[in-house]
């Protein structure tokens, strides 16, 4: 049984701006949601403005080393890393990734562009860029794609799959363009405006103690 690392509840989603917050890493990542069926430049043109980048090979392996604990990833890996769950253990990580970070493609067996509905249950995906390479002058890029455990019926039997979650370093190179059910791995760093500051009821706390700390001083000099 693989457990649910407690660094991955560090990601905290405001459901409103559809932005994720790592505050171990001093990141913020856009939902995937919000950039499925843009190709990257497109969501880079788009977010730029408000400081989002590409996510880096790095930065996703951080990530998926977050999430998939033990799983350690160098950050110049250059293969295919995956984690296969083990099914009805309770545990399901890509679930709570997938939840945190948007289902690009379907979300509990319902495709999420055209609403078609799968044979399956409880059936969750999400596809991902990240990183980019050249390759003959083609832009390409790598990518994250992760399911949830799932069930379907065969022969009057119910049979279970695992959870799975792939993180692929050799140039995903179908996937350059927009694609509806593929989302864009946007990061950037806190914006030193949601830095919280020193309160003014805390710098006038500091102000007397430094007025009573002098007066003490003085005191103790005439004494």
């Amino acid at each position: 049984m693989v457990a649910v690392p407690a660094v991955s509840n560090a990601y905290v989603l405001d459901p409103t701006s559809s932005i994720v917050t790592d505050d171990s890493s001093g990141k913020q990542w856009l939902r995937w949601t919000e950039t499925s069926s843009l190709s990257v430049n497109s969501a880079i043109s788009t977010y730029q403005g408000d400081g989002w980048r590409l996510a880096s090979n790095a930065e996703m392996a951080k990530l998926f080393s977050d999430f998939f604990a033990p799983i350690v990833l160098p950050e110049d890996q250059a293969s295919r890393q995956s984690f296969v769950g083990e099914f009805g253990d309770g545990e399901d990580p890509v679930l709570e990734l997938g939840k945190t970070f948007g289902w690009t493609e379907y979300e509990n067996s319902i495709n999420v562009a055209s609403g078609e509905t799968l044979s399956l249950n409880d059936y969750s995906t999400s596809i991902v860029k990240f990183g980019s390479a050249s390759s003959g002058g083609a832009s390409l890029y790598n990518s994250l794609t992760i399911s949830s455990e799932f069930t379907f019926g065969r022969d009057d039997e119910l049979i279970g799959r695992p959870e799975r979650a792939t993180l692929d370093f050799n140039q995903y190179t179908g996937i350059a363009n927009g694609n509806e059910r593929i989302g864009v791995a946007l990061v950037r760093e806190i914006p030193t405006s949601e830095v919280p500051e020193p309160s003014g009821l805390f710098l006038l706390g500091l102000g007397l103690m430094g007025l009573v700390y002098t007066r003490k001083k003085e005191c103790l000099a005439r004494a």
